[in-house]
């Protein structure tokens, strides 16, 4: 079995592509805006980050800003409530979804300051995550 899973790296790479992790953020002065890390822990030349957002219209983010190989952060600003989901696609085959976080006004929320770095100029924002 062994030799077998070491055959279908070689032959499908984007078989070894892990499930992302989804974490959001929203901005404490306006329930609108908010801030979604992917974490999708593997890229590969033929990678393609993305973010899938559900609430009044649905559509789909490309091209984040990631702050290395295989974390992102996508800024978003919608409507409550709205569903997210990371994607990692490799291929027209293969691809893998996080698990999809949906965030309603309702639920507990803890501070947190996040200090973005974009084109080497801080950003800082005080956002609320959601405790699931």
């Amino acid at each position: 079995m062994n030799q077998l899973y070491i055959l279908l790296l070689a032959l499908f790479p984007a078989f070894n592509v892990p499930v992302p992790n989804i974490t959001v953020f929203r901005q404490m002065e306006d329930r609108e805006h908010m801030i979604v890390m992917c974490s999708f822990g593997k890229r590969f030349i033929e990678s393609s980050f993305q973010l899938s957002l559900k609430s009044e219209h649905n559509y789909t983010l490309k091209n984040p800003l990631c702050y290395s190989s295989e974390n992102c952060v996508f800024e978003v600003k919608g409507s409550l409530p709205v569903s997210f989901t990371c994607v990692h696609e490799t291929d027209s085959v293969v691809n893998r979804q996080s698990e999809t976080y949906t965030y309603s006004p309702s639920g507990k929320t803890c501070g947190y300051t996040v200090y973005i770095y974009l084109n080497a100029h801080l950003i800082k924002r005080e956002y609320n995550v959601n405790v699931i």
